[in-house]
């Protein structure tokens, strides 16, 4: 009485995906389970899978599983301008890393986040202190939003 199939459903307000595993032997009843899906970073939405290899600090494994991400997107149009087309690793390559590849993915990004922040502080105070030193040459500088 054992049947196999592929059922799975995502439970958005716990964020798991519920799977059915198969027959209870015992009891003869359906058996479900659930695994809690990794988040991913916000860079990950944005950037493709050959970026974040090259431009991040990850582990050999993790930069080789990222670029296996890459052939997901190589046969897609281009266009004729850099960036035209963008495919992230959200939508090309997440669901194939490895947990251990998503949290090194995850773990790296949060230490470019933190990088970039605080070079914005320096920038800021370095602002401030020149607009002290000498008010009328002070430029005003706002950081570009997202």
């Amino acid at each position: 009485m054992k049947r196999r199939t592929n059922y799975c459903v995502l439970d958005s307000r716990t964020n798991h995906i519920v799977y059915w595993s198969g027959w209870e032997k015992k009891t003869k009843r359906s058996v479900w389970r659930r695994t809690k899906i990794m988040e991913m970073h916000d860079l990950v939405k944005y950037w493709k899978a050959d970026e974040i290899a090259e431009c991040l600090e990850v582990s050999d494994r993790t930069r080789r599983e990222l670029w296996s991400c890459v052939r997901l997107y190589e046969d897609l149009p281009r266009g004729e301008a850099p960036g035209e087309y963008n495919y992230p690793l959200s939508k090309y390559g997440w669901a194939e890393l490895t947990e251990e590849a998503k949290l090194d993915v995850n773990a790296a990004c949060e230490k470019d986040e933190a990088e970039r922040k605080g070079r914005e502080e320096e920038r800021q105070e370095e602002a401030a202190q020149a607009a002290a030193e000498d008010p009328e040459l002070y430029i005003r500088y706002e950081p570009i939003t997202r």
